[in-house]
């Protein structure tokens, strides 16, 4: 076969450049080239059918057939009915459908001063997490995630933590609604230099936690209600790209029933700010700059009944004593990398309780500020990446409500610092560490849980 592949493409060889001399030939000569070529076809057609003959001799009548039977080609329609045959009707939700999930074991140690009034205490843990996301359309998707549930806190339900500890002689270990959301993204809204506008509500990821740091918000929190997020391009030039983001929350924090003379707790949260990204010759990716302000109104949270743990917050009577916490930030981050040294990125974080009243003695006198600054070096997603961080944070006793900030720092009325360092094991395996060096603002005397540490050390399957 491969000789007789060769004698074609001779053939067609020549029958080019007779093409192109037969431009100088007379008829009598271009008809007998002609008359050649056709000879020597029809006996290279008679070579290549004595040698199929042969071969389907050689391999009997099943090679004959195999040989001789067409293969049968599906038009669009027929596919889809010859595959929903086989699955019925999970072709249609199957589409849009993705999952997510993973699965982290932990050993945590903490360690307490000596004589202070909480003891040391070592546990082994462990957090799953598992959702779904289906797109229904271009503009509308609507996802759910579980969530193991570490059950409650002193007796009030654990909002900052999905951890749940190996404990209580084998029994079964709960499991918590995590999101359950529904997403709006309009198309007719993509107009001019709008990029996307999106509306979701339930309970969903935190859409302020860009902006912000664990001195406001623990990475578990996941807020319900309503928010609203509008994505514009500002500038775009081939060196530089600018976005401007906009978003509004109107969120449910503790609702006051008819049985109970309280008013509704709730949270309004708007941020706005700016992306950035920097193109440079030096560089080979661009630099990430994103400046944001946040303004969270915590209405009524101070109040009797509408905080689930002061967490830090001082407390007069039976309300906090910062009657009021509407809390101004201002979030800053830039990222670049240079080289092959993995991306390097510092931050830094600034807020204010504006609205607090000062009442209670606390101790600095307003105890209104917080503030924190960080830097992280790396990423370990893929096998063999890694990361590396620290951060220094100081948060005053009134300074943030203590009932959604990080709980392994220890909510409000700390300061101290945290390094993290990361290394993936595999592509769905991270084997992480981290470290808290902890003491209260206010502490004072041996029994005032003055100072902590608590160590970490976690493996993460990505599912």
């Amino acid at each position: 076969m491969k000789q007789n592949t060769l004698k074609i493409a001779s053939l067609i060889t020549a029958l080019a450049f007779s093409a192109g001399s037969s431009a100088h030939a007379d008829e009598a000569q271009l008809t007998a080239l002609v008359q050649n070529m056709e000879a020597q076809m029809s006996e290279m057609q008679r070579t290549i059918k004595w040698q199929g003959e042969q071969i389907s001799k050689l391999g009997g009548p099943a090679a004959m057939s195999a040989q001789s039977a067409p293969q049968q080609v599906l038009s669009e329609k027929e596919f889809d009915e010859h595959l929903k045959r086989k699955i019925g009707e999970a072709d249609s939700w199957l589409k849009g459908l993705k999952f997510s999930g993973d699965m982290r074991l932990r050993y945590e140690a903490q360690n307490e001063q000596h004589n202070s009034a909480v003891n040391d205490r070592n546990r082994f843990r462990f957090r799953l997490r598992f959702g779904f996301e289906k797109k229904l359309s271009d503009e509308w998707k609507v996802g759910f995630r579980l969530a193991s549930a570490v059950g409650s806190e002193g007796g009030t339900p654990a909002n900052t933590s999905t951890n749940t500890s190996f404990d209580t002689n084998f029994a079964y270990k709960d499991i918590a609604i995590d999101r359950a959301y529904a997403t709006y993204l309009p198309k007719w809204a993509q107009i001019g230099p709008v990029k996307q506008l999106e509306i979701t509500g339930g309970k969903f990821k935190n859409p302020f936690e860009e902006g912000s740091s664990m001195m406001i918000w623990d990475s578990d929190v996941t807020p319900e209600g309503v928010y609203e997020q509008l994505v514009t391009k500002v500038l775009k030039t081939d060196n530089v790209d600018v976005d401007h983001v906009l978003t509004a929350g109107q969120m449910i924090l503790e609702e006051g029933n008819a049985s109970q003379d309280r008013d509704d707790a709730e949270l309004y949260a708007f941020q706005t700010g700016f992306r950035t990204k920097i193109s440079t010759a030096a560089l080979e990716k661009p630099v990430e700059h994103k400046v944001l302000l946040s303004y969270y109104d915590f209405t009524d949270y101070a109040k009797v009944g509408n905080f689930v743990n002061a967490n830090g917050n001082p407390a007069c009577g039976s309300e906090l004593c910062s009657q009021h916490f509407r809390v101004l930030e201002i979030y800053n981050e830039i990222g670049a990398q240079f080289g092959s040294i993995p991306k390097l990125s510092l931050f830094y974080d600034w807020a204010r309780n504006i609205g607090e009243s000062g009442r209670g003695g606390t101790t600095p006198a307003s105890a209104e500020d917080s503030w924190g600054l960080g830097l992280k070096v790396g990423s370990a997603k893929k096998k063999g990446e890694w990361e590396a961080s620290y951060g220094y944070y100081y948060i005053e006793p009134n300074a943030v409500p203590g009932g959604f900030n990080d709980s392994d720092f220890g909510h409000s009325d700390r300061r101290g610092s945290v390094a993290r360092l990361g290394y993936a094991l595999t592509d769905n395996l991270v084997f992480n560490t981290s470290a808290f060096f902890t003491n209260r603002v206010t502490g004072g005397g041996l029994t005032a849980d003055n100072e902590r540490d608590l160590f970490q050390a976690d493996l993460v399957w990505k599912i």
